[in-house]
């Protein structure tokens, strides 16, 4: 399988806002086009690649002095030893005028002497001006430009050649009204520790190559987007170094990935008609824990023993490259669906269907359709539509002489079939928008719930526990300790908490250290907001009537919603996932510590306690509204 990045996305974030100045000092923008340049303005000189502009006086007989500057990006201050020149022309040439009206001009035996003259008719007082887009000025007259010297004594001084090692280019900068400029707080926070910038709005700047290491982890880049605790969609990068431009508020967020893949997707029962059978499957006879092995050989596919055991979890069978080989990829065509087999060959597409030869499941190279239904029981019929045969369906035969799967007409011999799609809705990649640090809030019962793809630490005072069920109404918390695993939906319970009744925030670090592993649980959590409907029962932890247990999801949809119905799954949260045929209407909490001599559970109403309405009718789930139960009335 091919190597991927599990993104975890930490707050190292930029904070851009603008807010207007009054400067002392002057401001001078960056020139990046010829036509910014008119009659009457203000400009000064300056090397391109270093913070010197031409100054008042001469560096020597041939040469102007390079005074020290201020730039910041696209901007740059001055001080009073800084040569202000006023632009003015004649004809298509530029003329350079200080304030006591002299005109910057080359002289000399070779043109190259930069000095200034008393009159500017001098043809060395007239320049052509030629920008780019990232500002590099050349400023010619005759056949020299105006070049920096930054070897020896720095000055500035003009020469025909290009390329010289130890000549820079110059720019441009132009007087600008300093109270248009807005500052750019520039604001670098790694796990909660800020440095400040100050930049100009419309300056461009390099994003950072380099950030503060994290274990486990690899900076990969910058994202400009903010992304919800638990999102798995892989976000919009600028590479490390990139050079952007700051026109308005704009926060930047460093991206970090853990290398290595982590197998999420899982093959999910189907336990309802889909509108649409298109999907990835498996072909799986629950009752024997058993899989169609559709990588099998033509010679092997039909025989007995066409099949491979399999661990079945919560209605669930986890993906792996084993089990993804014995896959089959269900599409929809004219008539019905065709059954790929999708690991048979790597060369050429194979079908199944039966071609009324034999009960067999063969590899066909041509394609036929199937009608695919679900028939409640916990039941499948993929029936073959050969008009030639009679319809068989794919069954189990049991025999212990010839066991395998194959099309057989209906009979209560065989063994029904199951469908397992394959849910690729968890993803290998988990954001986060605040830091390396995660804050969760228990309620003021001491409960919250968490999931995440990544490991993360328990910190002190907080008790994270996984689930399993015992009997028909109760869910026992089990303690994990130290260390959340990546891909574990966990209960968090604050003891603290429980006793003030006042909620209390608490941070989970992700950690690069090894985890318990955790078998056996039955939460289950989404790294992004889901419509969950698959027609398991799910449970929501949450308080009624300030009871804490497990109840349906108030994220439910419908008008009255019942534990199989289908609810929104929030990002980070855990749910309780039951079969449906198991499902009561509610779950009491027994949480088992190890200090616990009795184990400790949470008061409420168990599903042998009758649920009655306001007239005193017995139901089975109740939606929103009032009830009574165990004398009371509650509300739902």
């Amino acid at each position: 399988m091919s190597q991927s990045y599990h993104r975890l996305l930490i707050a190292i974030a930029f904070i851009f806002s603008h807010i207007s100045t009054t400067y002392a000092e002057p401001v001078w923008a960056l020139v990046t086009d010829v036509s910014e340049l008119e009659v009457g303005d203000q400009v000064i000189i300056t090397a391109r690649n270093y913070n010197y502009a031409i100054g008042t006086e001469a560096y020597d007989e041939k040469s102007r002095q390079a005074i020290p500057i201020e730039k910041n990006d696209n901007f740059c201050i001055t001080n009073e030893s800084v040569e202000v020149f006023t632009i003015n022309k004649s004809g298509d040439y530029f003329i350079f005028q200080t304030s006591d009206n002299q005109y910057l001009a080359t002289t000399g035996v070779a043109n190259e002497d930069l000095v200034l003259e008393s009159s500017s008719t001098k043809k060395g007082a007239n320049w052509t001006i030629t920008i780019e887009a990232t500002g590099k000025a050349t400023i010619k007259s005759q056949l020299v430009r105006i070049r920096f010297y930054y070897t020896g004594d720095i000055h500035f001084r003009c020469n025909p050649n290009e390329g010289i090692n130890y000549h820079d280019d110059v720019v441009i900068y132009k007087l600008t009204d300093s109270e248009s400029i807005n500052d750019c707080i520039v604001t670098f926070s790694v796990d909660n520790t800020e440095e400040i910038k100050t930049i100009k709005k419309g300056s461009s700047f390099n994003l950072p190559t380099e950030v503060p290491e994290v274990t486990g982890l690899d900076f990969v880049g910058w994202s400009t987007t903010p992304f919800p605790i638990g999102t798995t969609k892989t976000p919009e990068l600028n590479n490390p170094g990139e050079t952007v431009t700051i026109d308005d508020t704009t926060t930047y967020y460093a991206v970090y990935a853990k290398k290595g893949e982590v197998r999420e997707p899982a093959y999910v029962k189907i336990v309802n008609q889909p509108n649409n059978w298109s999907g990835t499957y498996l072909i799986v006879c629950e009752s024997e824990s058993i899989v169609l092995n559709a990588s099998l050989r033509s010679e092997l596919i039909s025989k007995q023993h066409n099949y491979d055991n399999i661990k079945i979890s919560n209605n669930q069978i986890i993906s792996d490259n084993l089990i993804d080989s014995m896959s089959v990829k269900i599409e929809k065509t004219t008539g019905g669906y065709t059954i790929q087999l999708l690991h048979y060959d790597n060369k050429n597409t194979y079908y199944i269907y039966n071609d009324g030869t034999n009960n067999f499941i063969t590899a066909y190279s041509t394609s036929k359709a199937n009608t695919i239904s679900f028939e409640g029981n916990n039941e499948i019929h993929i029936i073959s539509n050969d008009d030639k045969v009679e319809k068989k369906i794919i069954q189990y035969n049991q025999n212990t002489i010839s066991d395998r799967f194959g099309y057989y007409s209906d009979n209560s011999n065989y063994l029904p079939i199951q469908l397992y799609k394959l849910n690729q809705t968890s993803s290998a990649y988990t954001y986060y928008t605040t830091s390396l640090n995660i804050e969760v809030t228990a309620n003021k019962y001491g409960y919250s719930t968490w999931y995440s793809t990544v490991p993360v630490n328990i910190p002190e005072g907080l008790n994270a526990y996984y689930c399993t069920i015992e009997g028909n109404a109760t869910a026992t918390l089990h303690p994990i300790h130290g260390i959340i695993p990546s891909s574990t939906a966990a209960i968090l319970y604050s003891p603290e908490t429980a006793t003030t009744q006042s909620p209390k925030t608490y941070t989970l670090s992700y950690t690069n250290a090894t985890t318990q592993n955790v078998s056996g649980n039955h939460l289950i959590g989404y790294t992004e907001d889901t419509e969950v409907n698959n027609g398991v029962s799910h449970y929501a932890l949450n308080a009624l009537n300030g009871i804490v247990g497990f109840y349906v999801p108030k994220t439910a949809l419908g008008d009255n919603p019942t534990p199989e119905s289908a609810f929104i799954a929030k990002a980070g949260k855990a749910y309780l996932s039951i079969n449906p045929n198991e499902a009561p209407i509610s779950y009491a909490i027994k949480r088992v510590d190890e200090t616990d001599i009795n184990p400790t559970i949470e008061t409420m109403p168990r599903c042998e306690m009758q649920i009655y309405d306001l007239f005193g009718r017995p139901i089975k789930h109740a939606g929103k509204g009032i009830y009574i139960t165990n004398g009371k009335k509650v509300f739902f």
